[in-house]
Formats: structure tokens, sequence, C-alpha cells
């Protein structure tokens, strides 16, 4: 059985307001230069969240696997948490 289910993503303006966008997934491009996918798609498992990926799943062809850039999970308050994005040449923080 084909699963049809999504996440649902919005553009919050600076007004506060938000925009439904209707798309399979989302790609950001950090400030650092390198991008990070999130992928829409409610996986068909119980209990699963967002796939967040780096590099983009179109951008993965044009890198070497050892070339990837690691997604670093930073904890910040109670409710929040920080996605750091580190180069294949970068050593994690401690």
């Amino acid at each position: 059985m084909e699963n049809n289910k999504k996440h649902q993503a919005y553009a919050v303006l600076e007004d506060g307001r938000k925009v439904a966008i209707d798309a399979k997934s989302l790609v950001i491009e950090m400030a650092c230069g390198e991008a990070v996918e999130i992928d829409l798609d409610v996986a068909p498992y119980p209990g699963a969240g967002l796939a967040v990926a780096t590099p983009p799943y179109a951008d993965r062809d044009q890198r070497p696997p050892l070339g990837w850039p690691r997604i670093v999970v930073r904890p910040g308050a109670a409710n929040l948490l920080e996605l750091c994005i580190e180069s294949a040449t970068e050593k994690a923080e401690d």
C-alpha cells in the first residue's frame, strides 16, 4: 500500500502570517554554503519523524560520499534543537 501522507509546511512571514507550501520536500540553504533537505513525506511506520538530509538528495551525485557534510544536533532550550552543518574536513566542537 502506498503512503500518500505529507507533513504540512508553512512559510512564516515577517508579520507572523503562515502561508502553506505544497511541496514534497524543503531545501534550506545555510549561511555556511551547505544545504539541508527536509522530506515532508510521512514514513509508513509508527513513531516516524522528519527526515533531514545533507547534502540534498538532488546534489548527492555531485559529491563523493566522504565529502558529504555532517549534521550536528546541539541542544537549545527544553523545546529547541539547533541543527548545524559541518563540512567533512571540520572537527566537531565539544
